[in-house]
């Protein structure tokens, strides 16, 4: 046993289990934030129920931690004002919570995310950290806003942000809606022409790991992704075949229509009284050309290069 506790907000999702659990088998201790305690828990993780709003809740919550991995984000949100109470403001109180702890943590990672980069214009010239942010929804603006938060740290608080693109995993939601309609033989399309990247959720926790680790990584912002890009069109077939099905049928929905059937997707959600899983924000990210990033630093600083490929790690997705 290493004998240091990480906290992890956000650590019932997706990504935030997967890290749990790596850092639990490397002897971590763990702490997960959580709005609510959660019907199945981790093993051998610590729960704290707290609110991004309540900075006392969060100073409580993170006294005894050495280090922190803030992940919690607002994903969907109708209005500007929702990803910014999330994404924004959330982080904010929690810099203000662990800066005034009489033991402060160690460092704190970020887990920011290519839109608040934005798009690539060139599909042969992948996102640098040399290269302007330049997001185009809010939720790319709110994230960039979260990581000025996570500058605003007192300087004995060391900080790493790192910047995934598409994560991709078993039962994660995205990818698993887009193998559904894969599987029906029909889906609609936004982005199709243009190259995305892509990491494999083991890649993203070995990742976060690192960094928490190797203190190279302190006080900069990195892409983590596989240092290769991928056509739309490819990452369907890889899909397909993966799951042994045909190709399915696609439909390219022009930007227009996209931004028409986001705001259907709002108001649709709205009468059921839930966050939309698609709206005019991501129809936005949707028309952009390209989501690629390089992650050539990240492999300079740390000496990582064995990344998942794309179709090996779809194969153990859907395998």
């Amino acid at each position: 046993m290493n004998g240091k506790t990480v906290a992890i907000t956000g650590g019932t999702g997706f990504i935030g289990g997967a890290l749990a659990k790596a850092l639990l088998a490397s002897g971590y201790a763990v702490k997960i934030f959580t709005r609510r305690n959660p019907a199945r828990r981790i093993e051998g993780a610590q729960y704290e129920v707290v609110s991004f709003t309540d900075r006392e809740s969060l100073k409580k919550a993170a006294d005894g931690a050495d280090f922190i991995v803030h992940m919690a984000a607002m994903l969907f949100s109708r209005t500007r004002a929702g990803f910014e109470q999330a994404n924004v403001t959330g982080t904010a109180n929690l810099v203000a919570a662990v800066s005034t702890l009489a033991k402060p943590p160690e460092k704190i990672i970020y887990i920011s995310s290519l839109s608040a980069g934005g798009p690539s214009a060139d599909p042969a010239s992948p996102r640098s950290e040399e290269i302007p942010d330049a997001p185009v929804s809010d939720y790319g603006r709110t994230k960039l806003g979260g990581e000025k938060e996570i500058l605003r740290l007192p300087p004995f608080v060391r900080r790493t942000i790192l910047r995934p693109p598409i994560v991709y995993g078993h039962n994660e939601y995205a990818v698993s809606k887009i193998a559904h309609w894969v599987k029906k033989g029909f889906m609609v399309n936004a982005g199709a022409s243009g190259s995305f990247s892509f990491v494999y959720v083991e890649d993203l926790v070995a990742a976060i790991i690192t960094a928490l680790e190797n203190p190279a990584t302190d006080g900069n912002t990195y892409y983590i992704c596989e240092n290769r890009t991928y056509s739309w069109k490819a990452f369907i077939t890889m899909l397909a075949g993966a799951m042994k099905v045909k190709m399915p049928f696609m439909v390219d929905l022009p930007r227009p229509l996209l931004c028409a059937l986001g705001l259907v997707y709002e108001a649709v959600s709205w009468l059921g009284g839930a966050e939309p899983v698609f709206n005019r924000d991501k129809a936005r990210e949707g028309a952009a050309p390209n989501w690629t990033a390089s992650s050539s630093k990240w492999e300079r600083d740390t000496g990582f290069k064995n990344w998942t490929s794309l179709e090996e790690g779809i194969k153990k997705t859907f395998s």
